[in-house]
């Protein structure tokens, strides 16, 4: 439990305040509080993705887990996405990408350590 609290606190907090300092940079006139607003309510997803990842088949929670993981994504990015322009338009796909792999990072590291149960072999449809 408290690896999982660092990690998603931690995740949120952390990149929340570099995003934040490097908009501030730019001169974009964003709050913190908005910006940790938004990726706290992206993780929202992952709450029912993880109901459905109680199924013991290995490619279904990849899916489940990757499809959540695009899903909140795209919230980020729908919602940071014009701020980002405004500040930094020259850099502003590269930032968008730098989030967005931290984002798949942080699906990875769920699939890879949360939903891989030791010692119960994955039910396998073949």
């Amino acid at each position: 439990m408290s690896f999982s609290a660092l990690m998603f606190y931690g995740y949120v907090f952390a990149l929340g305040l570099v995003l934040y300092f490097a908009l501030r940079w730019f001169r974009s006139e964003i709050k913190l509080v908005n910006v940790w607003c938004i990726y706290g309510y992206s993780l929202t997803i992952f709450i029912p993705m993880a109901f459905v990842c109680i199924v013991p088949i290995g490619w279904v929670r990849w899916l489940v887990v990757m499809l959540a993981t695009g899903v909140s994504g795209l919230f980020i990015v729908a919602n940071l996405k014009q701020t980002i322009y405004a500040a930094a338009p020259a850099r502003a796909v590269l930032l968008l990408g730098i989030m967005l792999a931290l984002h798949l990072g942080v699906g990875l590291a769920l699939r890879l350590y949360f939903f891989h149960y030791r010692g119960v072999p994955e039910a396998s449809t073949a």
